[in-house]
């Protein structure tokens, strides 16, 4: 079980592995960036209850969910999977990085991203990856946390008639001594 604590503009920041008590909660933040962010997440809200959310916050040793808590709010989250098919079981993705607009800007979404990456150090993870739709402004946060920009996916996204390009973003951490 993740468990730190931030100091930050708004004061002291929980940030921890979630639980299935929190499931309702983080459905709940998670249908809040996918609706109002519809263009920075794979997702559509209209996709939010083809999810177990009780099993995802509870997560294994394949998936992990962390959340940002404020005084008992969910006020940010952000999710780790590592690949299970023997070719790119080496891999870990980051995906649903979200922190709420008042909370944004003080460090909450660097400490889950970061937490997300001491998951999968801890679980033997030899490269942490990630996407970014450009619009988005979260490359920085990204960058940051040691991620660099590595390709774009054109057109990843087609949203209300328009196509959105991805960012590919990735951390090594293991040394790099058998890349192909």
């Amino acid at each position: 079980m993740f468990l730190k604590t931030i100091q930050t503009s708004r004061g002291t920041i929980t940030v921890r592995s979630a639980t299935p008590d929190d499931a309702q909660r983080l459905r709940a933040l998670r249908l809040e960036a996918l609706t109002n962010h519809p263009t920075s997440f794979g997702t559509a809200a209209e996709e939010i209850d083809k999810m177990d959310w009780t099993k995802r916050a509870a997560g294994d040793a394949n998936e992990a969910v962390f959340v940002a808590e404020d005084d008992g709010q969910l006020v940010g989250m952000t999710g780790i999977f590592r690949n299970t098919r023997l070719k790119d079981s080496h891999y870990g993705f980051i995906w649903g990085v979200y922190v709420h607009p008042a909370h944004r800007g003080c460090g909450v979404a660097q400490a889950l991203v970061n937490a997300a990456v001491e998951w999968a150090r801890d679980a033997g993870v030899a490269i942490v990856k990630l996407t970014v739709v450009p619009e988005s402004g979260a490359r920085a946060c990204y960058e940051r946390c040691g991620f660099r920009v590595t390709g774009t996916d054109v057109a990843a996204l087609k949203w209300d008639g328009r196509y959105y390009d991805e960012w590919l973003m990735s951390r090594w951490l293991t040394p790099q001594t058998e890349q192909g």
